[in-house]
């Protein structure tokens, strides 16, 4: 069924919605460029203090402890945007005050669920994955990062939704200025392990208590009209957040797959240095989507009011917004593909030039994701969660197949190639889908 027929906005209140979501972007991004310098500080703080066996062996354990938060997380963030925001624009503050306290109290039990799963497999994981290189303790305690973060995505979520972009972007650029330093001086004191992982825990800690406390301030600043804010407030509508929710806790199931089981499959294949190789090579290319992550937390808050109040602005409000992203995204990869080698051996060594062609494989994939960053959030506004599910299903088959296909012959250039591939058949999916739900809405 087509949507409504809405009369188009005034120019100037289309101008004002871009000039919104730019606005909130910059602010991420100024946010993200100085966080993305601190985290390349910390690649090459820790390349250096702890050379490439003990870096894989990092790269591993949290590569382990994220997969196994994926498996329980359930992507709450999109749903606070999305229920959170409908009642929000209605007015309704009352019910989106009750999605708030039900949001949290499903992070704080998904946050133990996956300590708990970490600590009942650190011992497999050790013997399996770490080849009994670390203690079972290391990765528990690597695994305290998911009890005191848990209700960071919800609180981020809030700071979206009430336009506080320029919170989230100080919050991000202390916590890792923090992070840095810390592991500056652990790291090159003791070049051992065990204490790196233990500055991500306290780090953690004290950015838990930060977002928390910033994304309650701006709840009840944003949500003061009167209304019952009982969780029975929204009874009535647990069952389209339920399906919301589930669909995206599959695919977050799927999309840990194409995010972090390719490292455990390099892994079990090759040694740890390869991984070591193919690690460092991720946190160069995706510097591609740290520029355009911004745009995409900001457009998926921009596209729910939008789908609510002007459906038929979504295609000219999508393609003025991507004009900028590929203005950030295209030159950048150009320069990573191009001086791969020199970048890698003055950053990090010698030891980690090796990881250029996977570097200049993974740009490719990158670029994928960036150039079609609002298909995801836009699928979801229109409450079509089931579509990302898909997409993500198809990518990880690929990934995974792909994956034992390549990797034995070609080590961290396959895992890069399978990147690539698993990133173009989800996108594709995704794409798709969102332009053919356009142009039936028109």
């Amino acid at each position: 069924m087509s949507e409504p027929a809405s009369p188009p906005l005034p120019p100037h209140h289309q101008e004002a919605r871009v000039n919104r979501l730019l606005r909130n972007a910059s602010w991420l991004f100024s946010g993200n460029a100085l966080a993305s310098l601190c985290g390349f500080g910390q690649a090459v703080v820790l390349g250096r203090a702890l050379g490439v066996d003990t870096y894989g062996l990092l790269a591993v354990i949290m590569a382990f402890v994220t997969t196994v938060n994926q498996i329980v997380d359930i992507r709450m963030w999109e749903s606070v945007t999305k229920f959170v925001g409908d009642f929000h624009e209605r007015g309704d503050h009352g019910r989106a005050r009750a999605t708030v306290k039900l949001a949290y109290l499903i992070d704080v039990a998904t946050g133990i669920a996956a300590f708990l799963l970490v600590l009942a497999l650190a011992p497999f994981a050790v013997h399996r994955f770490l080849h009994g290189q670390v203690a079972a303790e290391d990765v528990v305690l690597y695994a305290g990062t998911l009890l005191v973060a848990t209700v960071n995505d919800t609180s981020m979520a809030l700071l979206r939704v009430f336009d506080r972009f320029g919170w989230l972007s100080a919050e991000r650029v202390a916590s890792a200025v923090v992070r840095l330093l810390a592991l500056w001086a652990v790291a090159t004191a003791s070049g051992r392990l065990t204490p790196v992982l233990a500055v991500y825990v306290a780090v953690e800690l004290g950015r838990g208590i930060a977002l928390l406390v910033l994304g309650l301030r701006a709840t009840q600043s944003a949500l003061t009209a009167p209304g019952p804010d009982h969780l029975g407030a929204v009874k009535d509508r647990l069952g389209a957040f339920w399906r919301f929710t589930l669909n995206n806790a599959a695919t977050t199931v799927l999309a840990l797959i194409t995010r972090q089981v390719d490292i455990l499959i390099l892994t079990a294949l090759r040694p740890p240095a390869e991984v070591g190789l193919f690690r460092m090579a991720k946190n160069f290319g995706q510097l591609i989507l740290r520029l355009s992550d911004p745009v995409y937390h900001a457009i998926y808050p921009e596209l729910v009011r939008l789908v609510a109040n002007a459906p038929h602005q979504v295609g000219s409000f999508i393609m003025r917004s991507m004009r900028v992203v590929l203005l950030l995204v295209i030159p950048a990869g150009l320069v990573l593909i191009i001086a791969a080698h020199p970048i890698l051996e003055l950053a990090v060594g010698r030891d980690f030039a090796a990881a250029a062609g996977p570097l200049r494989i993974i740009v490719l994939g990158a670029l994928i994701h960036s150039t079609f960053l609002w298909a995801r959030p836009l699928a979801l506004a229109r409450d079509r969660s089931h579509l990302s599910t898909i997409a993500h299903a198809a990518g990880a088959t690929v990934l995974v197949v792909s994956s034992f296909l390549l990797v034995p012959r070609f080590g961290a250039t396959g895992s890069a190639l399978t990147f690539v591939a698993s990133s173009a058949v989800s996108v594709g999916i995704l794409a798709a889908g969102a332009v053919r739900r356009d142009r039936a809405a028109r």
